[in-house]
């Protein structure tokens, strides 16, 4: 019997750049990971795999943060565009 091994799906340039809006965004309002987590009512793993890159934000979760910090999604992508 052959073993099927979870492969994690690759985040995607988006999602790595909504993440790095996210974690800028965090840092400006010294934020930490279980601090979001809070906002969100998510667990600090659930951030912190997101906050690494290792899985992509739900559009859900952006849309928490962001009525949190009183903006809007484009707002925050728009601040942190490189």
């Amino acid at each position: 019997m052959e073993v099927m091994s979870k492969k994690a799906t690759p985040v995607s340039d988006f999602g790595i750049r909504v993440s790095a809006a996210i974690r800028a965004e965090a840092g400006m309002r010294r934020v930490s990971g279980r601090q979001l987590a809070a906002i969100m009512g998510k667990s600090p793993a659930y951030v912190n795999e997101r906050i690494h890159d290792n899985k992509e934000w739900t559009l859900g979760d952006l849309g928490s943060l962001c009525t949190a910090w009183g903006m809007t999604p484009e707002q925050l992508l728009s601040k942190y565009r490189s």
